[in-house]
């Protein structure tokens, strides 16, 4: 009877997947626009606190800071150039199923397909990368997500059924916020009531008709916290001890101010930004002292002892220092120009002069060998815009025992990563320079930007990688399906020369991707691995792997689902790893007692580390691969052979920490057994011959 209908809310649904921003005070008039936006499906309750969580620590993370600091100094020049005038639009919002009886339970419905997006280069490819290796890594639960880049104009709609957002303020970089935004979706019906004048979505009827959904009325612009956050959608299982939302709630929360560009009003409209002039008045010392390096500037010659006076000034150099930021361009490339940048930056530890677009790669030479900048330890340019032979510069970074920490950086307006390329080109096949890898941290924009695009940089034939400094040319990894007599394996290829990884951040990152295996198929652990072998990651980033982040999301072996095998070059090491399963009798036997359907099978894993003697082709041959013609051995004997320095206790117990890690709550192996060891040489030819020969085998079929 139409007396028993009621209009209800039938289900309070949340939104499942996020953005994420990276926002700053680098728009017009101290403006918060954006430096970086990606996307995570399926993210919600912990898993969201969690990734918030790996993202403030990334960009809090002190080795990071340098780029992070100087690709916000390029976007300031960015949108006071006209970047706040970028295209936004909203990401595509599928539509809303009406709930059957399972979506009303909670079930989950079929899984969308990726949005498809255009790979135009990222403006600020580092941040981008340490946006993205947050949302998709988190180191504390050894887990792996899907994530997605997405363009800068990528704006936030409060109506959104499938979207929330969190933002992430970096203006100061010690003391970054952030903030979440949520908004309830309310599914309303007609229900039929029952004799208690109720209804119960699993005892009673389905409602009549489709419900209408809708998200809820009231959405503040206010950000949430993730006690806040936990609480509005009520997560079963929260509780204010959780460790995540407590270590989270350290950090403190966004102003409004944040979400001007990327949640607008009306999508139309461009943000205006705080009302008044972000110049300040200058005094007359500044103005005098102005007017001094201006004649310098555009004097046909230089005397130093023009400044004698004015450098008597207490405020000397932070006059000219903000000088220089205001109008970087007056620097050109002419003597004058270096000599001011060694009074400008005199007793400075880092040298970030990515501003400076005028500039001579021999001025930038010049001034790093003088006196005044002898003490200097890091060194950020922007190679894309300075004149010159970078050879100049190439042999003073030779001479020079400060200068640890180089980075060759490229504007957020470049048309292709050709710059930063040539130059890594460069010194890595030049015997005079490719040491300058091994002795220098060195940092180029290509390698963070090549793989947003999802696409490799270096040549495809012609260039003979060094794997004197980057030792590990690719990595075949096989998981055992099920633990049964007749086994099937699914295996997956992955080329790595572009992780520029060194030898101990490499084992560093090969021991977090142990026990991260299960989840991480696009190798975001050797991304997020430490810098020395034994710590834990704290937030310090590596390039993700160009060639593994474009594969789809199921890793087979197929030419369309692995990034390929290369044939085996001398020097270079080909890691093998066999993901294994073992049938636990102990667990067996707890079931067939207790029936409480506990896992039975156990994951475990061998290793081996193989080195070619000769060129081995990848195409697999009747005979195989044979004894005389690789190196085999485990961690210990990759490290003892590229990293001699490392002490051989620290790795044992690195080695003992991963397996303890890979043994946590899965049911016993046999005695005997180990979580982690190594193949013996026979068993590592036999697998790797089997993978070959298993690739080789695909390619024919396509």
């Amino acid at each position: 009877m139409a007396d028993n209908l009621e209009r209800r809310v039938v289900k309070a649904d949340y939104p499942n997947c996020f953005l994420f921003y990276v926002v700053a005070k680098v728009g017009p008039s101290g403006c918060c626009c954006p430096l970086a936006v990606v996307s995570r499906p399926y993210c919600e309750g912990s898993g969201l606190v969690g990734s918030c969580l790996e993202i403030v620590n990334v960009l809090s993370s002190p080795e990071n800071r340098t780029v992070i600091d100087a690709e916000t100094r390029l976007a300031a020049q960015f949108y006071k150039d006209g970047g706040s005038h970028v295209d936004r639009f909203y990401p595509h919002e599928p539509p809303v199923p009406g709930p059957g009886m399972f979506d009303l339970l909670g079930n989950d419905a079929q899984p969308e397909t990726e949005e498809e997006l255009p790979r135009s280069l990222a403006e600020f490819p580092f941040i981008s990368s340490c946006l993205l290796l947050g949302a998709g890594y988190e180191s504390a639960r050894y887990s792996a997500y899907e994530v997605q880049s997405r363009p800068l104009g990528t704006a936030y709609r409060d109506d959104s059924m499938k979207y929330g957002m969190a933002v992430f303020d970096i203006t100061d970089l010690h003391d970054i916020r952030y903030g979440i935004v949520a908004f309830k979706v309310i599914h309303m019906a007609e229900v039929k009531l029952n004799s208690w004048g109720d209804w119960d979505p699993v005892e009673d009827s389905e409602p009549e008709g489709e419900p209408e959904v809708a998200v809820e009325d009231n959405r503040p612009r206010d950000p949430l916290s993730a006690t806040g956050y936990m609480k509005k959608f009520g997560y079963v299982g929260y509780d204010e001890g959780n460790r995540l939302v407590v270590e989270l709630e350290k950090t403190p929360l966004v102003r409004t101010e944040a979400f001007e560009f990327i949640w607008p009003l009306n999508i139309h409209n461009q943000p205006q930004g705080t009302a008044g002039s972000s110049v300040q008045p200058r005094t007359l010392n500044e103005q005098a002292l102005i007017n001094l390096i201006d004649s310098a500037i555009d004097g046909d010659s230089f005397d130093m002892s023009i400044f004698d006076e004015s450098r008597k000034l207490p405020d000397f150099q932070d006059i000219l220092l903000r000088y220089l930021g205001e109008a970087p361009d007056r620097l050109g490339s002419t003597p004058v120009a270096g000599h001011l940048l060694r009074l400008a930056y005199a007793g400075h530890r880092d040298l970030n002069w990515v501003l400076f677009r005028q500039l001579s790669f021999e001025v930038v030479a010049a001034a790093v060998e003088s006196a005044e900048l002898k003490e200097a330890k890091s060194l950020i340019i922007c190679v894309d815009s300075l004149q010159g032979d970078h050879t100049t510069l190439l042999q003073a970074l030779s001479r020079s025992n400060s200068l640890g920490q180089i980075y060759f950086l490229q504007g957020p307006k470049r048309t292709s990563d050709l710059g930063s390329v040539q130059l890594f080109l460069r010194i890595s096949t030049d015997a005079e320079y490719s040491h300058l890898l091994r002795s220098k941290v060195m940092t180029f924009t290509h390698a963070f930007s090549a793989p947003l695009r999802h696409t490799s940089w270096f040549p495809a034939a012609g260039y003979r990688f060094p794997f004197e400094t980057f030792p590990v040319q690719q990595m075949f990894v096989r998981h055992q399906i099920d633990a049964s007599s007749n086994s099937k394996f699914r295996s997956g290829y992955f080329y790595l020369v572009d992780a520029l990884l060194g030898p101990e951040r490499f084992a560093a990152g090969f021991l977090l991707y142990l026990c991260s295996v299960q989840t991480d198929l696009r190798l975001f652990s050797l991304s997020r691995a430490p810098l020395s072998l034994g710590s834990p990651p704290r937030g310090e980033i590596g390039s993700i792997i160009a060639e593994t982040f474009h594969l789809p999301a199921q890793n087979t072996a197929t030419p369309d689902h692995s990034t390929g095998t290369r044939d085996l070059e001398p020097g270079g090491w080909t890691v093998v790893v066999s993901h294994d399963r073992h049938l636990s009798r102990e667990a067996v036997e707890v079931n067939k007692r207790t029936h409480w359907g506990y896992p039975t099978q156990a994951r475990f894993l061998r290793y081996a580390f193989v080195r070619a003697h000769r060129r081995i082709s990848a195409d697999a041959k009747p005979e195989g691969i044979q004894a005389e013609d690789v190196e085999v051995g485990g961690l210990m004997d990759f490290l003892r052979a590229t990293a001699p320095h490392i002490d051989a206790t620290l790795i044992e117990r690195a080695l003992d920490d991963t397996a303890r890690i890979i043994a946590t709550s899965q049911p016993s192996l046999d005695p005997g057994m180990r979580w982690l060891s190594v193949l013996d040489e026979g068993e590592a030819r036999v697998i790797l011959n089997g993978l070959l020969a298993e690739w080789t085998a695909a390619l024919g079929r396509v």
